[in-house]
């Protein structure tokens, strides 16, 4: 029989991922996710499973990530154990809710936020968004204007409507709704600002995390 430690199991699967082998890339994700948010709740911070992707090489790299669950929260002495370079944020960062019905538009944020520390969570409907809205303590929402059934701006109505929703901050942002149009809703619907797409979705993750973190100037 041959056996493979869990060092060797990561450098297989880097290996793997070279010769552009992708599924086995996948199945580590799950497990990571699964592993990070156990820790998460054994330790009572959020823990998720972060992929990054080298923009020159291509290659991925999965890592678990954990980050403060409260306003105000140390780092757990085992993670400072594990990480002792990691940058914990005492205050946290804030949780993000990302609508759109395009899968790889929440892809991309949720990958390039969460490396700024913030808690991103994904809907790909007004509906679906309404519902984690009852369930989570959002910080901000960043929604498309077009979507299926419940437009961006009914949406956004709605949550207006809602006085447990009133302080959530809203952004917008589209790639096919007339700008224009967009623009004159941010001060009508009280919107932090409107982005159309495509976005520079690091940059625009450090001006939310600016803002959700009361940073921003």
């Amino acid at each position: 029989m041959k056996n493979l430690s869990t060092s060797q199991i990561l450098d297989f699967e880097q290996r793997r991922q070279s010769t552009g082998d992708q599924g086995f890339g996948e199945r580590l994700l799950r497990l990571t996710e699964d592993f990070s948010r156990s820790i998460g709740e054994e330790y009572d911070v959020h823990g998720h499973a972060v992929k990054f992707v080298d923009a020159l090489t291509g290659s991925i790299e999965v890592r678990a990530c954990f980050y403060p669950k409260y306003s105000v929260q140390r780092c757990p002495p085992v993670l400072e154990h594990y990480d002792p370079h990691g940058v914990w944020q005492d205050q946290r960062a804030g949780i993000v809710l990302v609508c759109d019905d395009d899968s790889n538009v929440c892809l991309l944020a949720r990958t390039a936020w969460e490396q700024v520390g913030l808690k991103v969570l994904t809907a790909g409907s007004a509906e679906e968004a309404l519902e984690i809205l009852e369930g989570q303590d959002v910080d901000l929402l960043v929604t498309d204007i077009v979507l299926p059934g419940m437009s961006g701006h009914d949406l956004i109505t709605t949550i207006r409507s809602v006085e447990r929703l009133r302080r959530v901050g809203i952004v917008t942002i589209s790639g096919e709704a007339d700008s224009s149009t967009c623009l004159s809703r941010v001060t009508e619907q009280q919107l932090l600002f409107h982005c159309a797409k495509p976005a520079d979705w690091a940059r625009l993750g450090g001006v939310i995390r600016d803002i959700v973190s009361g940073d921003a100037a």
